[in-house]
């Protein structure tokens, strides 16, 4: 539960500043907040160390956000290129 002065680390800001991922040492997350909606999301967990506590000086990490389209489009194969017998494969 969090409780006043925990230490939360900004770890990055997204494009826009539309999102942040902020490092929370005391519990070995990382949470990305949106900012538009206030919507917060824990998208990264440490495992437990020993007897459940964390590593502190190790929970500290590198996150590099990146945007993408949705959902991915590939480039169809073409034939021709295959240089496959096997009808089976295109």
């Amino acid at each position: 539960m969090p409780q006043d002065g925990d230490f939360l680390g900004v770890a990055s800001v997204g494009d826009n500043a539309e999102f942040v991922f902020l490092d929370y040492v005391r519990y070995g997350v990382v949470l990305c907040v949106h900012l538009r909606s206030r919507v917060v999301e824990k998208v990264y967990e440490q495992a437990p160390y020993h007897h459940g506590f964390f590593r502190m000086g190790l929970s500290h990490i590198h996150v590099s956000p990146f945007m993408m389209i949705w959902p991915p489009v590939f480039p169809a194969l073409k034939r021709d290129t295959i240089k496959s017998n096997d009808p089976a494969v295109l």
